[in-house]
């Protein structure tokens, strides 16, 4: 069996090509890309801008609870990935995001299948961006709201000491 290299499974993926319209330079490209918790749960971008990012997940049986619902969890981490990327977006060369407040109002129940989440940024900084991302169920209907504080740091750790 041949292993794919992450460059080959992710050329040409929606987010790709999302995250590439929103200008990202190659080296950024791969941290944005990396196929971590995001590729596991399925979570994909469809629309970048520094503005609003849109994304989706199509929920299934990986991300319910005992009773069927949409996990609170999977919301959270939805929604915690779709504002960290947006973040991402509006730093400055050589900065990088970190999530250090995240609050989460789960407004209703989700049963499984495309959920689409829209995040705006509401205050970029030097030091600090708050995030908002509102996550719809398949129906349409706002199913919870994120709102987060992202910290801004240098992408090279020995440049902060």
């Amino acid at each position: 069996m041949r292993v794919q290299r992450r460059s080959e499974r992710l050329t040409g993926t929606a987010s790709e090509l999302a995250l590439r319209g929103a200008g990202l330079d190659d080296a950024v490209m791969t941290e944005f890309t990396n196929p971590g918790m995001p590729e596991y749960f399925g979570i994909r971008i469809t629309s970048a801008e520094k503005d609003k990012l849109v994304g989706e997940l199509d929920a299934d049986q990986r991300h319910v609870n005992r009773g069927g619902h949409v996990h609170g969890g999977t919301l959270a981490a939805f929604g915690d990935d779709l504002g960290g990327t947006l973040a991402g977006l509006n730093v400055a060369a050589g900065f990088r995001t970190t999530t250090v407040e995240s609050k989460i109002n789960i407004l209703r129940a989700c049963l499984p299948g495309r959920l689409v989440g829209v995040s705006v940024p509401i205050h970029v900084g030097r030091r600090t961006i708050v995030l908002q991302t509102s996550i719809y169920r398949p129906d349409g209907k706002l199913a919870a709201l994120m709102t987060q504080t992202q910290m801004v740091l240098p992408r090279d750790p020995a440049a902060q000491a």
